[in-house]
């Protein structure tokens, strides 16, 4: 993203203009045969953002752009990905599943290549920037959005056979000829283990402009946009009351209905009369607890903890 910046920089300069950019990337881990197959999608706008934020377009990109672009992230590519590979040698189950998910049969990747307008390929590394989306199809850039962020697996492509196997749809024939892929449960489950993404990663990555703390997001975005203050037949600005200047209170749910929708009882409900109770105080400390606990007539010592144990269910056969 850095090198996509400084490229539209670069050219912005070219043109008189100094700015920002800014882009949003999906990160998706997986191919069209359920395969691990890491690339990103990213959404740049063909242009960049001044000190105020107005956006300045930039002249479509070329081949030879591309092709260039491509050449400079080649090394930076190779260096990342050589010290993950010598920081992070693993030695088990899930490694080898990947291992094993990246090593795709040949018959199914097709050696044959066209070349494309605005797409680099270069010793296995590749880079497209043939997608373009004009800037009122607001229908094409939600699909577009949606297409980068969708899910590694298409539920409406697998079916189930009569024989317990499933049955794969792929998004284009392979180079055999092939346009299904049939495997048992198990091999399914090989298949989707590897594309599962690592906890606490976030798949959808802002840059620029566009990151949460950026200065200028709030303007590229729309949310600075407000309605003029008020003013008076003489054109002066008329302050609103300070009354009117209260924060709108936050959307929250209370606890008790909270407690009710998973429990489905009225806490707050009392039993004898029917009324509505009313809390006072929330006592947390135990020396104040216990007394309470003692004048009531209830226990003041906690349940004891019982050895935490899986809930009966039948054995699993895989066989």
């Amino acid at each position: 993203m850095r090198a996509i910046g400084t490229w539209q920089r670069r050219r912005g300069r070219e043109q008189g203009v100094r700015g920002r950019t800014g882009t949003v990337t999906f990160v998706q881990r997986f191919g069209s045969a359920l395969n691990a197959n890491l690339h990103f999608h990213v959404v740049v706008p063909d242009g960049i953002f001044d000190q105020d934020g107005v956006f300045h377009r930039l002249p479509n990109p070329t081949d030879d752009d591309v092709e260039q672009l491509l050449v400079r992230l080649l090394p930076r590519l190779r260096q990342k990905l050589r010290l993950d590979d010598e920081n992070e040698q693993r030695d088990d189950a899930l490694a080898a599943l990947s291992a094993a998910s990246v090593r795709v049969p040949a018959s199914i990747v097709s050696t044959r290549r066209s070349r494309k307008r605005l797409c680099a390929n270069i010793d296995g590394y590749s880079l497209h920037a043939a997608v373009k989306v004009n800037e009122n199809d607001h229908q094409g850039r939600e699909h577009l959005c949606r297409y980068g962020a969708r899910g590694p697996i298409a539920e409406q492509r697998l079916t189930e056979l009569p024989d317990g196997r499933f049955r794969y749809e792929m998004k284009r024939p392979t180079a055999d000829g092939r346009t299904h892929l049939v495997m048992t449960g198990i091999e399914l489950l090989r298949k989707l283990a590897p594309l599962v993404p690592p906890p606490r990663q976030n798949l959808t990555r802002y840059h620029g402009v566009f990151a949460p703390n950026a200065k200028l997001r709030a303007k590229v975005t729309g949310k600075a946009t407000t309605a003029p203050p008020p003013t008076d037949p003489s054109g002066t600005t008329v302050q609103p009351p300070a009354t009117t200047l209260k924060k709108p209170p936050l959307y929250r749910i209370p606890w008790a209905l909270l407690l009710m929708r998973v429990f489905a009882t009225d806490v707050l409900a009392c039993m004898k009369c029917g009324g509505r109770r009313q809390v006072i105080a929330c006592i947390a400390h135990p020396g104040a607890v216990r007394p309470i606990l003692r004048h009531l007539g209830l226990p003041d010592e906690p349940l004891p903890l019982s050895k935490a144990r899986g809930p009966p269910q039948p054995e699993l056969s895989f066989a």
